[in-house]
């Protein structure tokens, strides 16, 4: 996991007043941890291997936190309690999309980042008439005016 419990609920004392399992957080911890995942799927290889970098277990522990906090307290009616939720949740959401902007995890150990899909290479036909068709005639002029508007490429 990304985090452990004891971060979630150190993340604010609203949350350490309460008594929740270590279980009930940790399913909590999974839920943010696929949704970090399906974030750096497209970067990295996921889930990451330990050690866990710093920026992912900060973003965990608040996404994690945000869900427990959501769950737990939405048919209370505190002021307080949702709007801390919503706070956490969108810290973690412009964490992660500063992670993936800013190429944060480049260099950091138990981070792989993702191979590019290899380019099929397929030999090019070659058109076997000597002579251009009026149509290719056509397509050339209009690429090269597509590409040179005032006629300064010859």
């Amino acid at each position: 996991m990304y985090c452990s419990p004891q971060d979630v609920l150190s993340t604010h004392e609203l949350l350490n007043s309460e008594d929740f399992s270590d279980e009930m957080v940790e399913q909590f911890i999974r839920d943010a941890q696929t949704m970090i995942d399906s974030v750096l799927k497209e970067q990295y290889v996921v889930p990451l291997q330990d050690p866990v970098p710093d920026i992912i277990r900060v973003i965990c522990k608040y996404k994690a936190a945000a869900l427990l906090l959501t769950l737990h307290f939405s048919g209370v009616n505190y002021r307080e309690d949702t709007p801390l939720s919503v706070h956490y949740e969108r810290l973690a959401d412009r964490q992660l999309e500063r992670v993936i902007e800013k190429d944060l995890l480049n260099g950091e150990p138990g981070v792989t980042r993702q191979q590019p899909p290899v380019r099929e290479s397929r030999p090019r036909m070659a058109s076997t008439t000597p002579n251009k068709s009026a149509v290719q005639r056509a397509l050339h002029q209009f690429d090269r005016a597509s590409r040179d508007p005032w006629g300064l490429i010859p």
